[in-house]
């Protein structure tokens, strides 16, 4: 992702080195964080490191980084510079750490200039959750696994990006929403 202010590119290069990498906007290595954590500070909830998977990375209008820990169960929150600000739980049914699947996929933030709920695909349960971004609260979650409609398994893997995430208005599957979005934005045919 790239930073609106400067132009720094921010990459979650999480499938090999469990880290953050920033960039300036002509690729020059500005700095790094994080490092693969430990079954200890996995548990713990240690700031800074990754149980497994970085999996994504967005940034906030307030210009806080927000990284999916993805096997941690959480996001993590960072300044620009790297210093950790603090985690939003995103829990299993098991309570079991690293998770195996993990539950932080994805995030994205509501379109309201205060970014008042934040959502969070859980690949575990392959839901999406609707939080309060203040205090990382879970206030409901929609979507289920399978390939019908109503279904989110498909959908969300497919179409899961912000944009799409901060038009969804109502807990329906996200299959059936892009199922009514295509009909209303099709042409009738002569």
């Amino acid at each position: 992702m790239t930073d609106p202010d400067n132009d720094d590119i921010y990459v979650s290069d999480g499938y090999g080195n469990r880290r953050i990498i920033v960039f300036d906007k002509d690729g020059k290595f500005l700095r790094q964080w994080g490092r693969q954590a430990t079954e200890e500070e996995t548990q713990k909830g240690e700031p800074g490191v990754f149980a497994e998977v970085v999996h994504c990375i967005t940034m906030s209008n307030a210009g806080l980084l927000y990284v999916c820990d993805r096997q941690g169960n959480r996001v993590e929150v960072f300044e620009k510079s790297g210093k950790f600000v603090r985690n939003i739980l995103i829990p299993n049914k098991s309570g079991k750490l690293p998770d195996h699947r993990g539950t932080a996929w994805w995030i994205a933030f509501s379109p309201d200039p205060a970014q008042r709920f934040m959502y969070v695909m859980d690949g575990g349960t392959e839901q999406v959750h609707t939080l309060d971004h203040a205090s990382g609260k879970i206030l409901s979650s929609f979507g289920r696994p399978g390939h019908q409609i109503g279904n989110a398994l498909t959908a969300i893997r497919s179409q899961w990006t912000p944009k799409a995430a901060s038009t969804w208005r109502r807990p329906v599957g996200a299959a059936a929403s892009r199922s009514s979005r295509s009909k209303a934005n099709s042409k009738p045919q002569a």
